[in-house]
């Protein structure tokens, strides 16, 4: 009976495998569909050739945002907090998908392996203008390679809210990312 209990705690901690599904640019791009779930996880892995504080304080420019994180239209910092800070986000959509949009809570924190930023999401209600975003968690696992380069883990899971179909979602979902990592990376390359 005990055997039994603990293969069930084991089980029910498991997680599904990462499918590699996109290796250009140097940037590595996972996705897995953890059981029960309908939408999909993602992950990224990449080196930047950028110190560690350049990648944090472009990662903490809210204002710069919509110059690489793709589909992004409109930024505002709302408040400073002792770890971190908040800010709306609003994503462009394609017509005549309604634009979604956010408030996000980000900390930043030290890991055993460098720094941890967690952006994850606050509730606040739809407009007319906007579908909110309602469920999102995200983080950047930042670890120094020397003093000029950054290794980069980025995961995030979101839905995007409103009624978009779930396949159309877990299909746009891996570009995004993507392209985002791909302009932070030019970004601070050059």
């Amino acid at each position: 009976m005990i055997k039994c209990l603990i293969l069930l705690t084991i089980l029910s901690f498991s997680h599904s495998p990462w499918e590699l599904i996109k290796k250009e640019n140097n940037i590595q791009v996972y996705s897995r569909l953890e059981e029960g779930e309908k939408l999909k996880e993602l992950k990224i892995i990449t080196e930047i050739n950028a110190p560690i504080e350049s990648v944090i304080s472009q990662l903490e420019d809210v204002a710069a945002f919509p110059q690489w994180v793709k589909n992004t239209s409109e930024t505002k910092l709302l408040k400073k907090t002792i770890d971190g800070f908040q800010y709306f986000q609003v994503t462009d959509m394609p017509f005549p998908v309604n634009d979604r949009a956010i408030v996000i809570d980000v900390t930043q924190k030290v890991v055993e392996s460098g720094i941890r930023i967690d952006f994850n999401n606050i509730v606040h209600p739809a407009t007319k203008n906007y579908v909110a975003i309602t469920n999102m968690t995200a983080y950047y696992d930042l670890k120094p390679i020397g003093e000029t380069r950054t290794a980069i883990e980025y995961y995030i899971k979101v839905d995007p809210g409103g009624t978009l179909p779930t396949w159309l979602i877990n299909k746009a979902y891996t570009i995004g990312p993507y392209d985002s990592m791909l302009n932070l990376k030019e970004m601070l390359e050059n």
